[in-house]
C-alpha cells in the first residue's frame, strides 16, 4: 500500500515494513543512504535521535548494568580554551620585570666604586684627606623634577592600562564589582 509520495521519495508499507524509494537523486558514487539524506533534511534529525541511542546502548552494554542519559549534546566553546593569550602576556610581563630587578641587582652588587668616605677608610684602611661635594643645581632639580613626573605619568597611565585590558578581556568591572559586595 502506498503510505506517502513527496517530491522524489516514495514511501510504501509493505508486510510491516517501511520501504522507501529515492526517485530522482544523483548517483555519483553516493550510497543510498547518503542520497536519501541530500534529498530530505528532515530525515537527519532521526538518524541524529538514531546515533545517539545507538551510543548510549553501547556505553549501556559495556558498563555492565550501568544507565547513561544524553543530556545534552556536545557543542562547540565561544571562544578558544587554549591558548590563555592573556595569561601568557601577564606571565611575560611579570617575568620580564623579574629579569629587570634581577639585572639591575646583579650590576648593582658588582659594583665596586665608592658612594662616601666612611667607605673608602673602611677598605684602604687609610684617612680620607678631601672630599668633592655634590653641587646641586637649579637644572639637578628640574631634572629630577620632571624624572618625578614621567615616573607619576607611567605609573597611572599602566595601571589605567591594565584595568582596562582586565575589563575587555577576563571580567566586566560591573561582574567583578558585583562579586565583591556579594562577600561584604
Amino acid at each position: 500500500m502506498e503510505k506517502k509520495c513527496e517530491g522524489s521519495v516514495l514511501a510504501m508499507n509493505y508486510k510491516g515494513q517501511s520501504l522507501v524509494f529515492i526517485v530522482g537523486c544523483p548517483r555519483s558514487g553516493t550510497t543510498w543512504l547518503q542520497r536519501l539524506l541530500s534529498c530530505h533534511p528532515q530525515i537527519r534529525t532521526g538518524q541524529a535521535k538514531m546515533m545517539e541511542a545507538r551510543v548510549s546502548q553501547e556505553l549501556e552494554t559495556k558498563q555492565q548494568g550501568e544507565r547513561f542519559t544524553l543530556v545534552e549534546s556536545a557543542t562547540l566553546p565561544d571562544k578558544p580554551f587554549k591558548p590563555n593569550r592573556l595569561a601568557i602576556i601577564l606571565i611575560g610581563i611579570v617575568l620580564g620585570i623579574g629579569a629587570g630587578v634581577g639585572f639591575a641587582s646583579i650590576i648593582e652588587f658588582s659594583d665596586t666604586s665608592f658612594r662616601d668616605a666612611e667607605s673608602l677608610h673602611r677598605a684602604t684602611g687609610f684617612p680620607v684627606l678631601t672630599v668633592v661635594p655634590k653641587i646641586i643645581t637649579s637644572q639637578d632639580r628640574t631634572r629630577r623634577f620632571m624624572k618625578r613626573i614621567i615616573l607619576s605619568v607611567t605609573v597611572i597611565t599602566s595601571v589605567v592600562v591594565l584595568i582596562v585590558l582586565f575589563n575587555n578581556y577576563v571580567m566586566d568591572l560591573n561582574v567583578v564589582w558585583a562579586k565583591i559586595m556579594r562577600k561584604f
